[in-house]
């Protein structure tokens, strides 16, 4: 590869963060994180000429390559070479701000709640894929959640468990349905202080994959090196700045790179497989405390959409936060 590996500045109290260092900064975490996922794989296809990767979390991506079903495997390992081969853009699809929000600005709950849920509530396939045939589609969720301590510091991604893909049934182009269900759940108890930042990843599959359950738990492995990137470098990049300053700058730095790297880089690897994964969709928010509540004193956020559009086909999920 000839392209020369970004650099990122370190920002000052005195200076504004601009669109062209969240750029910056999206560059450089995943052109990171798809260097890792590329030794990865080399790994996997080739145990006895390449080292097994020192971090656990790349690690972990090899181990889940080597469990994928033959087939995708093959596909996966074969393709390997193009993660590296062009830098991968940043989408011009952003998380809708109004989900961004900064739950609790509003007034608070007369009781703590206790769980924060992303909830599908419909599906509309606006045009189905080049398969032949009805489209068979699948959709899971992958969730994590970070801490922001007083002082502006990340801490470590925590794992909030993921819901295999669930079949929604089978489309084409102008079916839609109703759904109720929920794909991504955060304990909103515990020790881990707040504000904390929520994310779930939705990913849809055509069931032509086979097991896609085997897909996710590589994409969930991908999507632990990535934040983890993440972490490392918007702390870098702010670390030049105040308590306040860098508060604020580090929730939402996170709320708007996380979910478009994710659907870059795992949208990325998804299509080494295949046309049967398509490009993730992932949403963010961030809470001040238990007690909060969405805008008007909501117990749930506004309705949003999230958008899937690869091999021919575009669906949209209709989809919600909601405090229980």
């Amino acid at each position: 590869m000839n392209e020369t590996t970004p650099s990122i500045a370190i920002r000052t109290s005195k200076q504004r963060i601009t669109q062209t260092d969240i750029e910056q900064l999206f560059e450089v975490i995943v052109d990171e994180a798809r260097r890792d996922i590329a030794a990865a794989l080399e790994h996997a296809d080739n145990p006895r000429r390449s080292p097994r990767p020192t971090d656990p979390r790349v690690a972990a991506v090899a181990s889940a390559a080597d469990g994928l079903p033959t087939r995708t495997r093959k596909a996966l390992l074969a393709g390997r070479g193009a993660l590296t081969d062009r830098r991968l853009r940043m989408p011009r699809r952003l998380t809708n701000l109004a989900a961004l929000a900064d739950v609790g600005r509003g007034p608070a709950a007369t009781q703590p709640h206790t769980q924060l849920r992303l909830r599908l509530r419909h599906i509309e396939c606006v045009q189905d894929t080049r398969e032949p045939g009805k489209d068979e589609i699948l959709v899971g969720g992958q969730s994590t959640m970070l801490t922001v301590s007083p002082d502006g510091l990340l801490g470590e991604p925590l794992d909030a468990g993921a819901v295999a893909p669930i079949a929604l049934g089978k489309f084409k182009s102008g079916d839609e349905r109703d759904l109720d269900l929920v794909v991504g759940r955060f304990s909103l108890n515990g020790a881990a202080p707040y504000p904390r930042i929520f994310n779930t990843t939705l990913v849809m599959i055509e069931k032509d994959l086979g097991d896609p359950a085997k897909l996710v738990k590589l994409l969930e492995s991908i999507q632990a090196v990535l934040e983890q990137k993440l972490i490392d470098k918007v702390q870098s990049f702010l670390e030049g700045l105040d308590g306040d300053d860098k508060f604020g700058a580090v929730i939402g730095l996170v709320v708007t790179l996380l979910p478009v790297a994710i659907s870059a880089l795992i949208g990325a690897v998804g299509k080494l497989v295949g046309d049967e994964v398509f490009r993730p969709f992932a949403a963010a928010l961030s809470m001040q405390s238990p007690d909060a509540l969405f805008p008007g004193g909501k117990t749930d956020s506004a309705d949003d959409v999230a958008q899937f559009a690869d091999f021919g086909g575009t669906y949209r999920v209709g989809y919600d936060f909601a405090l229980a």
